[in-house]
């Protein structure tokens, strides 16, 4: 059955939720009924809930992208617009009133030409309805004991527009929408009439055989048109209902049959003489292969072992350059600091001589106090009044002892000597 253009219009009493200012850009929000299910309309159609639900679910994912935009009119060709976009949908709820199924809408009306004259006919109080634009099939049958034409479930729901007019109870206003003119029904007369509209005859709709007799060339092409894109919509389903069962049916089979192709060739007379083939030359070569294998790993081992002496080796030969370096460079730093340290003290020499078995350059510097004091108190001890003096003088036994212990200590501070008198030239 060839899908159409369905169109049902709500009047609507909006309630404004939001006026339009310039803090909101100029757009108004607002609320009302945008359609309702399980009842007969002015056009004599019924929308069932099931239906209705599952299109607003689907129109619902499109409004939270903010994609569902309202025109101000219907599209003569069921097409959507943005010169004459008016407003955009941003809600829509089912509520239950004295058991009448309502779907609540709230929409935003834009700052455009259309928009802004909607707002103003919405402030003014004027009478605007909320159409639903939508394709879908009919089928005439028995609705709670009325005849009315029932929406079928191939029915897609474009969207809402705001027109004037209704098509629930107490009908107004029903537009056809054509390529020639827009044919508005007001009479409830049941014969056809006919008015002039610019100049023409146009005659007046009221059924569908209206219809067909005014103008059957469009009514043969939109039944051709609507013939092609339904059998399109059944070849492409039924093309994937079919291709989804070849899946299906291929993946089951799949395991079954590749367990049975590897279990054949298994059991076939050709893989069982080629097994039995390689077991016999298994047999044979086994040997063979024990000897030469053991006789290599034993080679192997051996050379490995040598190669991890010579690493060790040669590891702890680096490892014992590393350290000379480090020694050699510690000794480098030490000497350094040395001469740093003691150019042009007093006693020079000595203290040159008596750091030089410093490991460290910290240690050169802490010694270096402890010996310039140890020095200038071996000084004060024995100065030249200490020394035993005289000549020709003879000394016993005690007093030798005596003279051999001052030698001794002059012996260790000969080195002091040596300065003094080094110190006594060079101020002669």
């Amino acid at each position: 059955m060839a899908r159409q253009l369905l169109i049902e219009t709500v009047p609507v009493e909006f309630t404004i939720l939001e006026e339009a200012s310039p803090k909101n850009g100029g757009r108004m929000r607002v609320k009302g009924i945008f359609t309702v299910a399980d009842e007969i309309n002015g056009n004599g159609r019924v929308y069932r809930e099931h239906i209705l639900d599952r299109e607003i679910e689907k129109l619902k994912e499109l409004m939270a992208e903010n994609r569902v935009f309202a025109e101000a009119d219907h599209p003569e060709d069921g097409k959507s617009r943005i010169s004459n976009t008016a407003a955009m949908l941003t809600e829509i709820e089912k509520q239950v009133v004295n058991g009448r199924k309502e779907y609540v809408g709230e929409a935003v009306i834009l700052n455009t030409s259309k928009g802004k004259d909607l707002q103003e006919i919405i402030r003014a109080g004027g009478r605007v309805g909320v159409s639903s634009r939508g394709w879908g099939s009919l089928i005439k049958g028995n609705w709670h004991g009325k005849t009315a034409d029932i929406v079928q479930e191939d029915y897609t729901l474009k969207t809402f527009d705001f027109v004037i007019g209704q098509s629930t109870k107490d009908a107004e206003v029903t537009q056809f929408f054509e390529q020639m003119d827009v044919v508005n029904i007001l009479d409830t007369d049941e014969s056809p009439k006919e008015k002039t509209k610019g100049g023409k005859k146009v005659m007046e709709i009221k059924t569908v055989d209206d219809l067909r007799k005014a103008y059957p060339e469009l009514c043969e092409q939109l039944v051709k048109e609507a013939l092609t894109e339904k059998e399109k919509e059944i070849k492409e389903s039924l093309e994937k209902d079919f291709e989804d069962r070849v899946m299906k049916e291929v993946e089951a089979k799949r395991e079954e049959i590749k367990e049975e192709v590897i279990k054949e060739i298994k059991n076939s007379e050709e893989i069982q003489t080629m097994m039995a083939t390689l077991v016999e030359i298994g047999k044979l070569v086994k040997p063979y292969i024990s000897e030469a294998g053991d006789e290599e790993e034993d080679e192997d081992e051996e050379e490995v072992d040598k190669l991890k002496a010579r690493i060790a080796e040669l590891e702890a030969e680096l490892k014992a350059l590393r350290k000379a370096k480090q020694e050699a460079e510690e000794k480098e730093k030490v000497a350094k600091k040395i001469q740093e340290v003691t150019a042009g003290k007093k006693f020079e020499k000595l203290l040159v001589e008596r750091l030089s078995n410093c490991q460290t350059v910290e240690e050169v510097e802490k010694r270096l106090a402890e010996e310039e004091a140890y020095i200038q108190k071996l000084m004060g001890e024995f100065g030249a009044a200490d020394l035993p003096k005289g000549k020709g003088q003879v000394l016993d036994e005690n007093k030798q002892d005596e003279v051999d212990k001052v030698k001794l200590r002059q012996r260790r501070l000969a080195g002091i000597d040596d300065e003094v008198a080094k110190q006594k030239r060079a101020s002669a």
